[in-house]
């Protein structure tokens, strides 16, 4: 059979609910549950503490190192900045000194082209000398024949000799009477004053060349006739400057004669030093 249980009394305002399987006090534990709560907040307390003191050492460290790399991309920056006007500068020196070589090339390519030229006149040069040489080789075997003509003929030619001795005679005697008539002139003509002009040699700055200004000091435009001698090739120029200006004869060396000469005055020497 089943018992029923006898009721139960609900707790009254003097008398508090005891839930505890033995009814007994909560006070003492209570008590013990708050220091425990207390005293793990305090640690925690202390470790929240110290973590943010070790967050802002290391804030006020990364703060450091933020300035201290700014600085650094600031100067990397004017270094940087500094490189590219260099960089700038040697453009513009690699600019000027690919012109500067390209005139120096142009000029050697010309002087090549100058010698060139030099070269095949002096070619032509010796050939004409060889065909002068020729001909007067011809003109001595032709000399020869005749003089040996004359020898075979000599003996039927004294009256020839004779006639030939008498023309020397008087040739001799004409030569005489021109000659006296010749300084008998030019004890009539007056003194030949010297071509009007002011000479100057000037060096080249790319060689051993000169070149020889002249200037006209006469009054009026006069013709200049310059012969230039001594060197590989014999050459010749020829100008009317007017009163006060200059004509130039380039690529002069060194030991070479010049002569300048114009119609009825004394012809100028010089000689290139």
């Amino acid at each position: 059979m089943n018992e029923t249980p006898p009721p139960t009394t609900p707790p009254t305002a003097s008398q508090p609910y005891d839930s505890s399987p033995h009814g007994e006090s909560h006070g003492p534990r209570a008590g013990l549950g708050i220091l425990v709560v207390s005293v793990v907040l305090g640690i925690v307390a202390i470790g929240f503490g110290v973590l943010l003191r070790q967050q802002r050492a290391a804030n006020v460290q990364l703060e450091a190192q933020l300035a201290q790399s700014k600085s650094e991309n600031t100067q990397a920056q004017t270094d940087l900045n500094n490189a590219k006007a260099e960089s700038g500068q040697l453009h513009s020196q690699v600019d000027k000194a690919a012109g500067q070589q390209s005139e120096l090339q142009s000029r050697l390519d010309k002087a090549a082209s100058e010698q060139a030229d030099l070269q095949s006149q002096l070619e032509k040069s010796k050939g004409h000398a060889t065909d002068l040489q020729k001909q007067l080789d011809n003109a001595g075997e032709q000399t020869a024949a005749l003089q040996a003509k004359i020898d075979r003929g000599s003996h039927e030619s004294s009256d020839l000799r004779q006639q030939l001795d008498q023309a020397k005679s008087q040739s001799a005697d004409l030569q005489s009477r021109l000659q006296n008539a010749t300084n008998d002139l030019a004890k009539l003509k007056p003194a030949v004053q010297p071509v009007p002009v002011a000479t100057s040699f000037e060096k080249s700055l790319w060689g051993g060349s000169q070149t020889l200004h002249i200037k006209n000091q006469n009054a009026t435009a006069i013709k200049l006739d310059v012969a230039v001698s001594g060197g590989d090739k014999p050459r010749s120029q020829s100008g009317t400057p007017a009163s006060g200006e200059t004509l130039d004869v380039d690529k002069l060396a060194s030991g070479e004669n010049v002569v300048i000469s114009s119609e009825g005055f004394a012809p100028m020497n010089l000689t290139v030093h």
